[in-house]
């Protein structure tokens, strides 16, 4: 098969011309300080041999692709647009749910706010007033301006940006988006809010931590609950549990008088918030206990000292294995 030669400047095309040479790194302005062919398939550049030039290949091919994945979305919601059903606006007002004062407003495209929500979507064909009117208003307290200005980001865009003020408030951006995306049925917003909430989890750089990683326990536990269907005995690593052994090991407690609680019937499965954020504390308790806060979190939220007993338990706390 053909081979070509990959470049990284116009002055390592010249070396290489001259002395089949190179930079390092491609150090543009730098010396020639290594010797080296870089031949490669025109077709797919999987022969490469110098691990520079393929990892900056690699990393090329990935930028490629995260471009083309963005034009891709850019052009579905300019298609969206060019229907005449959709180039139609509506106001959506955002109020406090107590006072029902007014704190963000937004004109957007219904025709965006259909494809990217179940709830708008519902809400649209019922020829109720807010069709009428033009208008919507939400007062949730899931309705709040940060992750609904994340929310119409992600409507015109297919991805949302936020920089929080604190650098470690970015974790509860993305839960309160996924609550928000969640109380709009926006499921392809809910799975982008939960991967950036599992990359801030790994980042060293932008981890909650301290009164932060107590708030956001906070916000994940009072706004979601435990789901519940039906199974046979399973254990905690959702492995079949030896049930034949447990009538004869209950027989025995039974001669000292001890009775443990009756089983759930039903496997309970966890909540994907509660299991990331619980999963994350696990590895974060020592630094937890000494918040004083830290107790009355506890008592608060008897599930949540469930779920990092069982992450702890499994010894498989460190998020940077997720």
């Amino acid at each position: 098969m053909p081979t070509s030669i990959i470049y990284q400047c116009s002055k390592c095309t010249a070396l290489h011309r001259e002395k089949h040479t190179v930079h390092v790194g491609c150090m543009i302005g730098g010396p020639a300080e290594s010797v080296f062919r870089i031949p490669r398939t025109i077709d797919d550049g999987s022969y490469v041999e110098d691990m520079k030039e393929k990892q900056a290949y690699e990393l090329y091919k990935l930028e490629q692709t995260v471009i083309s994945t963005r034009a891709e979305k850019q052009a579905n919601i300019l298609q969206a647009l060019t229907l005449p059903d959709n180039q139609s606006t509506i106001t959506v007002v955002l109020v406090h749910k107590s006072s029902e004062e007014e704190v963000e407003k937004y004109v957007l495209h219904k025709g965006l706010l259909i494809a990217t929500s179940e709830y708008f979507r519902a809400l649209f064909n019922f020829d109720g007033k807010e069709t009428q009117d033009s208008m919507v208003t939400l007062g949730e307290p899931t309705d709040h301006p940060i992750p609904f200005s994340c929310y119409v980001q992600f409507v015109y865009t297919g991805d949302y940006i936020h920089k929080p003020h604190h650098k470690n408030g970015l974790a509860m951006v993305h839960v309160m988006v996924y609550l928000l995306a969640d109380r709009l049925i926006a499921d392809s917003l809910k799975e982008l809010a939960l991967e950036k909430l599992k990359g801030v989890l790994v980042s060293p750089k932008n981890r909650p931590a301290g009164m932060i990683l107590l708030g956001l326990i906070d916000l994940v536990y009072r706004s979601t609950e435990r789901f519940i269907q039906g199974s046979g005995a399973m254990s905690v690593d959702g492995e079949a549990s030896d049930a034949s052994a447990a009538p004869q090991q209950e027989n025995e407690l039974a001669e000292f008088g001890i009775h443990l609680p009756a089983s759930e019937e039903n496997e309970i499965q966890n909540h994907p918030l509660r299991n990331l954020v619980a999963h994350y504390a696990a590895s974060k308790l020592t630094e937890l206990g000494k918040c004083s806060q830290w107790g009355v979190l506890l008592d608060a939220y008897p599930e949540f000292s469930e779920d990092v007993l069982d992450w702890a338990i499994s010894r498989e706390y460190d998020p940077e294995e997720e």
